[in-house]
């Protein structure tokens, strides 16, 4: 609740900039609306930069809410979280006995207004929290508190799509272009130096959940997406999961005078480096080279990177590989903005500076290459630029829901999916809100066909599974549940509607993510099949596995529902995009 009112509001307040911008800027050149290649490029000049005052005061009437919401995160969410990423030795011992958020919300400084060429409008913004939270947990009768959060990041926020009617755009999303910075200060735990490693262990756990909560919900591809007129045509999981604009081939060729992070016996000291690249939330590493400070990768260690905005950074990290203790650090580079390597299609080479504790420390030499994606198959085949790396196509999988699984299937479901080798899943489905008067409403449809009642009940009294009966009357399978439930079951209309909405809530769920799987355009994989699997909880599999061959896809959308098994039925789509040498 507390992030619709937020949106709706900084929604409202777009708008109102959009207004005054337009206003000033109706005399532009026509010229100056053709800033970019894609609809996500932002232009180089006409914007309009703005004091948030408006907005921190919105923010600080809405805090109270967003303090009491993150209160019950802490203690249902990120406290179960917390003890199922702890060392074995550790699980089940963190217990969270109070969580407050604090008092003093966040500001909002820098912002600025464009207008993109999809005419979708842009805000970006600096958001900074330094929170006085107080979260007191136990650890094995261990006290370790939270006493300070400091937050930083670029926050993105974007209209979309134009429509003619007030609020003016179907939606909003909101986002971090780049992972934020997070800094917290932990209080308690005494400093004996057996306690100090559990202490330790705990507060980075902490910190990594607390971070990475922030990360999986709202930087990039994540984003917070509210529809703003539910009485237009916009898809909610479209706008939550928008395309890609393109993908980045990265190339790690080599590193020279790094430094030297381990002791060597029979020489001077040397380094087993490997680097660690993300974008987003994606994460890749390169292969480690033995026992050198001038690294050399051979053929393979390349990566290709879907990018959702040109706007995105990469992290570059030099790791030295340690067998027995944890991995050290040899360097950074931070902040690669990824916009001037999307401008040209050819290969570009660069050396980077690998920084340590403010001071260079080695040389790190890749190459990049970027292609944009299309959805028409390539009628001259693949490009030898795109056939020589991992990827040459994406596979997209939207999933929408699932209805009619059975009684005995354990929820959340997720949704696995699968093409050789290659495997993604979704998050855990989620029950949707089902009311009272929606039992009631498939009651009043039930009351209306009184003769589909008594088929019913006579197969049943026939012996005949519940499942058959649906197929055999053509109608959903939760429909003749409810018409024997209330023959088998309760005897008042009251226990019977719960029972509905119950059953409604346990066979519907919500998965409302799309998937993406790049994929090599390989003889292997040419002859594949998609394979689509649910699994419950208890990590049974639900229903059967649906195979669909690759080649169907090819130039072509397959959209669901998707049957698993008689009344099981998954509302989903299925896409291929191609990756293309701009021109």
């Amino acid at each position: 609740m507390a992030s619709f009112s937020c949106g709706v509001g900084i929604g409202v307040l777009a708008t109102s900039y959009f207004n005054r911008w337009i206003n000033t800027k109706q005399d532009a050149a026509v010229s100056q609306r053709h800033w970019a290649e894609d609809a996500t490029a932002l232009p180089p000049s006409g914007c309009v930069e703005e004091h948030c005052q408006s907005l921190d005061s919105l923010v600080g009437i809405l805090w109270p809410r967003v303090h009491r919401y993150m209160s019950v995160l802490f203690l249902e969410q990120i406290g179960p979280s917390i003890n199922d990423a702890l060392p074995s030795m550790l699980k089940g011992s963190v217990k969270i006995q109070k969580a407050t958020l604090g008092k003093a919300p966040p500001r909002f400084s820098n912002i600025i207004l464009q207008e993109r060429a999809d005419k979708a409008i842009v805000l970006e913004m600096s958001i900074a929290l330094t929170s006085d939270l107080d979260v007191q947990t136990k650890a094995m009768h261990i006290p370790i508190g939270l006493k300070r959060l400091k937050f930083n990041g670029k926050l993105s926020v974007v209209l979309r799509p134009e429509s003619g009617n007030p609020p003016f755009f179907g939606g909003v999303e909101i986002f971090f272009v780049d992972p934020p910075t997070i800094d917290m200060d932990f209080t308690g735990a005494a400093d004996t130096a057996d306690l100090r490693a559990i202490r330790d262990s705990i507060r980075s756990v902490i910190a990594n959940r607390i971070a990475n909560r922030i990360k999986n919900a709202m930087v990039i591809p994540a984003r917070i997406a509210i529809d703003l007129d539910e009485e237009n045509a916009v898809d909610i999981v479209d706008l939550k999961y928008p395309d890609p604009v393109g993908i980045l081939r990265v190339l790690v060729r080599s590193a020279t005078n790094l430094r030297a992070a381990d002791m060597n016996l029979l020489g001077p000291k040397t380094s087993d480096p490997y680097v660690i690249i993300e974008v987003g939330q994606q994460k890749w590493r390169t292969s480690v080279v033995s026992k050198t400070l001038n690294p050399v990768w051979e053929h393979g260690n390349v990566y290709d990177f879907l990018v959702y905005e040109r706007r995105q950074h990469a992290t570059l990290t030099v790791m030295d590989a340690d067998r027995l203790t944890a991995d050290d650090l040899l360097g950074q580079i931070k902040e690669v903005c990824l916009e001037p390597l999307t401008r040209s299609s050819a290969m570009v080479d660069m050396t980077l500076p690998v920084i340590f504790q403010g001071q260079q420390a080695g040389i790190l030499s890749l190459s990049t290459r970027w292609f944009s994606l299309i959805k028409e198959v390539p009628v001259q085949g693949i490009h030898p630029a795109v056939a020589g790396g991992p990827s040459q196509l994406v596979l997209s999988a939207k999933f929408v829901s699932v209805g009619g699984s059975p009684k005995s299937a354990k929820i959340p479901f997720v949704i696995r999916v699968k093409v050789d080798t290659f495997e993604v899943a979704t998050k855990r489905s989620t029950t949707p809100a089902v009311t009272r008067a929606a039992a009631q409403e498939m009651d009043r449809v039930i009351q209306k066909h009184r003769g589909l009642s008594s088929i019913c009940r006579w197969l049943r009294a026939k012996k005949m599974p519940v499942a058959e009966i649906a197929q055999m009357t053509g109608v959903q399978q939760l429909v003749v549940e409810h018409v024997l439930s209330k023959d088998e079951g309760p005897a008042n209309e009251s226990a019977a509607l719960r029972q509905t909405q119950s059953s409604l809530k346990s066979r519907h769920q919500l998965f409302r993510e799309i998937l993406r799987l790049s994929l090599p355009w390989t003889e292997k994989i040419t002859s594949s099949v998609v394979e689509i699997e649910m699994i419950g909880s208890d990590k049974r599999r639900v229903g059967n596995s649906l195979r669909i061959p690759l080649s169907e896809l090819i130039g072509k959308e397959a959209n669901g529902p998707f049957a698993l098994m008689p009344g099981l039925e998954i509302q989903g789509r299925l896409s291929v995009m191609w990756l293309s040498v701009p021109t």
